[in-house]
C-alpha cells in the first residue's frame, strides 16, 4: 500500500499555480522580490518540504547524461535554487532536517597583519600571501604557532 502523501504531493502542494516560485526570463532581481519572499513563506509551512527537496535534487537540466543536477531558477523547499553545488548542499540539509549554513567568504586581507591574501598555496606576487584559515595569512599562522610552541616549552 502506497502512502498518498508521497504519491501525489505535487497535486496537493500549497504552492500549486502560485506566482513567485519560478524566475521570469531576464529578471536578475527575482530572488529579492516580494513574490519570491511570499513563496519562501509558503514553503516554511508546507507539509511536503522533504518530498519537494528530494525532487529538486535531480530536477535540473544535466550538462551530461551521467550526473543529475539540482533545480535551477525556481524556489523549491524554501530554497532559491540556482542549479549549483550550493543549491545541492542546501537541499540536502532540508532533507536531513537541519539548517543550511552557507560558508563564509574568504577574507581578502589578513585580520592580524592586513596583508593581501590569495586562496592558492603560492602567489607569483611576493606581496600576496596564502590564506591559512580562520581569516589569517600563512605568515601569521606560522608566527602564532611559533609563539604558542615557545610559550609551552618555557612553562
Amino acid at each position: 500500500m502506497t502512502d498518498e502523501k508521497t504519491t501525489d504531493w505535487r497535486t496537493h502542494a500549497p504552492c500549486l499555480d502560485l506566482p513567485g516560485f519560478e524566475r521570469v526570463d531576464g529578471d536578475d532581481l527575482w530572488p529579492d522580490t516580494i513574490a519570491a519572499a511570499n513563496a519562501k513563506a509558503i514553503c516554511r509551512s508546507c507539509p511536503f518540504t522533504i518530498e519537494c527537496a528530494v525532487d529538486a535534487l535531480s530536477a535540473g537540466t544535466p550538462m551530461d547524461s551521467i550526473a543529475p543536477t539540482p533545480a535551477d531558477d525556481t524556489i523549491r523547499a524554501g530554497i532559491v535554487c540556482t542549479g549549483d553545488d550550493k543549491t545541492r548542499r542546501a537541499l540536502q540539509a532540508a532533507i536531513e532536517g537541519r539548517a543550511y549554513r552557507q560558508r563564509a567568504k574568504r577574507p581578502t586581507h589578513c585580520t592580524q597583519c592586513a596583508v593581501e591574501m590569495c586562496g592558492t598555496k603560492t602567489s607569483s606576487d611576493p606581496k600576496i600571501v596564502p590564506h591559512a584559515g580562520r581569516g589569517i595569512c600563512a605568515r601569521c599562522k606560522q608566527r602564532n604557532h611559533y609563539q604558542t610552541k615557545k610559550e609551552t616549552t618555557a612553562a
